[in-house]
């Protein structure tokens, strides 16, 4: 008997498919495999073991600001800051923050200096990523990594989900020519009529590339009846 079903039998099934979406680095197998039975006695469909955790809680709910609300609220963060730090100059709080800043710069110093120059350059476009506001489903569409693009569709990231400039996953997809992750980004809803702010479709990206064939296939799609 699976020590796990008895255990997880009366949790919800979006909790469950959370604990499915950590993989085998989340779940030992035995506890996985109680998952599959209480999903398949509940008639739910089994999304794939994912090659790496997925944080499906971490997933976000909400719109994501636009390059200038965010930029505007960096600003008045900023703008604070300095405020504070003025007045706690001649304090011993502002020493010790300023000691607290200091040592805190000391060691992100050590560690970039420790990452080899792949890494460096990996963190660098990661903390870019977070910073535009990219969904890790954008950043696999852009890299043409259809697996892990098909393992976060089926635990259901929004395909439609648009960026701090408006850009999704398709676009990258379209912009790269990425021709086989924009039939599965089609192919699980995602809409090729959305705009960055600057007014571009994914069509328009992949026509500015030069990728004839995604333009015919987003072309084809948009033309078609709704």
């Amino acid at each position: 008997m699976n020590p796990f079903v008895e255990q997880f039998r009366d949790l919800s099934t979006e909790y469950l498919l959370q604990r499915r979406a950590l993989g085998e680095e989340g779940l030992v197998p035995e506890a996985h495999r109680a998952i599959e039975l209480i999903l398949s006695e509940r008639g739910v469909s089994i999304p794939p073991m994912p090659s790496r955790p997925i944080h499906v809680s971490e997933w976000a709910t909400e719109p994501r600001r636009s390059t200038v609300a965010r930029n505007a609220v960096l600003v008045g963060g900023a703008l604070i800051a300095m405020g504070v730090a003025k007045a706690l100059a001649v304090t011993w709080a502002g020493l010790v923050l300023t000691t607290g800043v200091a040592i805190y710069m000391f060691v992100a110093w050590l560690h970039r200096k420790s990452l080899s120059e792949g890494e460096r350059a990996a963190e660098v476009a990661q903390q870019q990523a977070e910073r535009d506001g990219l969904t890790e489903l954008m950043q696999v569409a852009a890299a043409g990594d259809a697996t892990r693009v098909t393992e976060l569709i089926s635990y259901g990231a929004n395909v439609n989900e648009q960026s701090g400039i408006g850009s999704t996953a398709m676009m990258y997809a379209a912009k790269n020519n990425h021709v086989e992750i924009v039939n599965l980004l089609l192919a699980a809803g995602a809409n090729p009529a959305l705009r960055t702010e600057k007014g571009s479709t994914a069509a328009d990206l992949a026509a500015r590339a030069g990728h004839q064939e995604v333009v015919t296939l987003l072309g084809g799609r948009l033309s078609s009846p709704t």
